[in-house]
């Protein structure tokens, strides 16, 4: 898996789970994405290429934030900016 295809299912992911979501609950929304098995996907190399390919998902989303939740602190990463 490359860095660009783990920004993608990182995406893929988010559109899912954004689908499930009403419009007057996203700015209240905290997206968690479970990377406990695969911790990597919260690299920065991976959140950087996300950035880069399809920007700040806070501000594209309206979501409260979105965070990648991996098996330790340093695994954990907040996608973007977010107001949490």
């Amino acid at each position: 898996m490359t860095v660009a295809d783990a920004a993608n299912w990182i995406r893929d992911a988010v559109l899912v789970k954004l689908t499930k979501t009403s419009p007057a609950e996203r700015a209240k929304t905290i997206l968690v994405l479970d990377a406990g098995h695969a911790g990597v996907l919260s690299a920065d190399e991976v959140t950087d290429a996300y950035l880069a390919l399809y920007g700040d998902p806070h501000v594209a989303f309206g979501l409260a934030s979105i965070w990648l939740v991996g098996p330790t602190l340093s695994t954990t990463t907040r996608l973007g900016t977010g107001r949490l």
